[in-house]
């Protein structure tokens, strides 16, 4: 029994990270200091030792790194990119046309 309360409690800590993270990363930080986390996750009634905290956020996808106390985000998803982010076919098929016609006159005047 007390290994089912174990596994419940596990499951219920890493939700907890994963919605606050996955909210922060909506709102467009990019970061957070690891005793910022572990001190909202206090609030909500959820106690992670330094370590557990640590191990809990390397097994989640949308932890990038951690380095000097301070979770990263990944958010380099093709979901996170805004229509704005991509880029413009017709500029981009106008610069194929000028480095192939360049490439085209190198190769006439040889």
């Amino acid at each position: 029994m007390r290994l089912a309360d174990l596994i419940r409690e596990n499951a219920t800590s890493k939700d907890a990270v994963l919605d606050l993270l996955t909210a922060m990363a909506g709102e467009g930080l990019d970061s957070i200091p690891l005793e910022t986390l572990s001190d909202e996750l206090s609030h909500q009634g959820i106690d992670l030792d330094e370590n557990a905290l640590f191990d809990l956020l390397g097994s989640l996808a949308i932890v990038r790194n951690i380095k000097d106390g301070v979770a990263f985000f990944n958010t380099d998803s093709d979901q996170s990119h805004n229509a704005t982010d991509l880029p413009d076919p017709g500029v981009q098929k106008n610069q194929v046309k000028k480095l192939a016609k360049k490439q085209v006159d190198k190769g006439m005047k040889k």
